[in-house]
């Protein structure tokens, strides 16, 4: 596909059309992060689907060698935008990324102009073309966006670590981006030659055929995994039984919002492989 051919898709996208290929992007997790330092990941072989952008970045920070997949082509430029905006300072980006999110004021165009060259050509053109369209239409580029339910000083709670102590690392590192299928991402690989696999196949509104389809996918990566390699699976909000996986019980963040002790705590139940 050209860029030519991303940015229509894009504009469509603004305009209500979406498509496989051309979906809206998820910026930030629903649930704390913390739970990769398990795996030990340090100069690791590491692949992931791109469930959100803070996913991702959280990943690279561990020195690891990272390629992540999706069949969503704007994960890409975004993914791309986002790391290159590292070059900012921690302040704007934060404001970049974060500021005024209920009144869809995020991704100023005054702070992407202001960085803008410091973007490859190949970002910098599609982005350039995006919000020129957006200014001219009067559309908020974070259309593009899911819209995040959660306040903004709780989603950068769950990225704490992330943000607070690697925020400069991201800027150096490179991650290699696949824009396939699930069920294609094999072809990619040899056999046993990766480390760790990230999917966290969100389950908790998945019907049976759904979840025989993400078990199918899953078994099927599991051919590129090393002798000892470990694949992160799924996650649920609700203890769910799987035969032949192990739950994770990862604690996520205070509720501050609540008064009932019973959700004082969030937690996400995250399944690898039982072995």
């Amino acid at each position: 596909m050209s860029i030519e051919n991303d940015i229509k898709n894009t504009i469509n996208l603004l305009n209500g059309s979406s498509s496989n290929n051309y979906k809206w992007v998820k910026l930030h997790s629903n649930n704390s992060l913390k739970h990769f330092k398990n795996y030990k990941l340090d100069n690791k072989e590491v692949l992931s689907k791109i469930n959100s952008i803070d996913e991702i970045l959280d990943l690279i920070t561990y020195n690891s060698n990272i390629t992540c997949f999706s069949s969503n082509i704007l994960y890409k430029y975004f993914l791309l935008l986002f790391i290159q905006m590292h070059t900012l300072n921690r302040k704007d980006y934060l404001e970049y990324v974060f500021d005024d999110y209920k009144n869809n004021k995020m991704l100023s165009k005054s702070i992407y102009d202001y960085n803008k060259n410091n973007l490859t050509d190949e970002v910098r053109e599609f982005f350039d073309e995006i919000y020129k369209y957006c200014k001219k239409n009067n559309i908020d580029i974070s259309a593009l966006i899911y819209n995040q339910k959660k306040e903004n000083k709780i989603i950068q709670m769950y990225t704490r670590n992330y943000l607070s102590n690697h925020y400069y690392e991201v800027k150096d590192k490179n991650v290699n981006i696949i824009i396939c299928k699930d069920d294609e991402i094999n072809s990619y690989f040899e056999k046993e030659s990766i480390d760790f696999i990230n999917l966290s196949y969100n389950i908790d509104k998945c019907n049976k055929d759904k979840f025989k389809l993400l078990l199918k996918r899953e078994r099927t990566l599991r051919e590129l995994l090393k002798e000892n390699g470990k694949m992160q699976s799924f996650i649920s909000k609700r203890e769910i039984k799987i035969p032949g996986y192990k739950i994770i019980n990862t604690r996520s963040i205070d509720d501050p919002y609540t008064s009932n002790e019973l959700c004082k705590k969030e937690y996400a139940y995250m399944y690898k492989i039982s072995k």
